[in-house]
């Protein structure tokens, strides 16, 4: 991730830095992972990302939330798992289509390639 850090551009700092995230939140380290986040202000530009990046944003709170609630953390599980809990779960961590009855088959090949089987 140093390498990245140092030379890389924007988009793939910001994914390096979901992925350790990712990372800290899986092996129980939930202040590591949540100091990450808030020194690098990605949640404030989060909206802004392109699909896959969202997408491993919305992995990298829910596992943190997890590792909160591993912890007994009981309110910071439910902060963080609140924000990505708004009813299209599925959609947001790519792990279900969207349901458009006029949706073409260019967006459905689009979708199903994004599906991740976890």
């Amino acid at each position: 991730c140093s390498y990245i850090f140092k030379y890389g551009e924007k988009r793939a700092k910001t994914r390096a830095l979901l992925a350790l995230v990712h990372h800290h939140a899986l092996h129980d380290r939930y202040y590591n992972a949540r100091d990450l986040l808030l020194i690098s202000h990605v949640q404030e530009f989060a909206d802004k990302f392109d699909i896959k990046t969202q997408i491993l944003y919305n992995r990298a709170i829910v596992t943190l939330g997890l590792c909160a609630f591993r912890q007994g953390q009981f309110q910071k599980a439910h902060d963080c798992l609140s924000s990505v809990c708004s009813g299209r779960v599925k959609e947001l961590l790519a792990q279900g289509q969207m349901k458009w009855a006029d949706k073409d088959p260019e967006q459905d090949k689009v979708e199903r390639r994004r599906l991740v089987p976890y």
